[in-house]
């Protein structure tokens, strides 16, 4: 099974909004999908910052960076629910009216911490 992260951004308030969320690393850049209009969006939208932080039993890894907001293809959502729920709940699923719905979130890390366990 493919490993979840911690999406956290700050809020208008100045709170932590932190939530488990599925991903796609390119090498590069963090992708995460979230609903257009949600918290994390909002958020993202005003501040253009957010940490992710994915972790394996005590290891971890923390990124922090600039988020750029964009567009969702079928095909990227596609990649996402087959990645973390198989092929045949990937194709009930993602539809096009659900996508539209979507935006991505694209984290460029600035600075990293790694833990390594033991």
């Amino acid at each position: 099974m493919p490993l979840s992260a911690v999406f956290s951004t700050i809020n208008a308030a100045g709170r932590v909004h932190s939530v488990l969320v599925w991903f796609i690393w390119n090498g590069e850049t963090l992708t995460i999908l979230t609903e257009r209009g949600s918290v994390k969006h909002r958020n993202v939208e005003r501040s253009g910052r957010a940490t992710v932080v994915v972790h394996q039993n005590v290891a971890y890894v923390s990124a922090e960076g600039p988020v750029e907001v964009r567009g969702v293809s079928l095909e990227l959502r596609r990649e996402l629910w087959t990645r973390y729920a198989g092929p045949e709940v990937a194709a009930e699923m993602v539809t096009e009216d659900t996508t539209a719905r979507m935006v991505a979130l694209v984290l460029r890390p600035e600075h990293w911490i790694a833990v390594e366990s033991g």
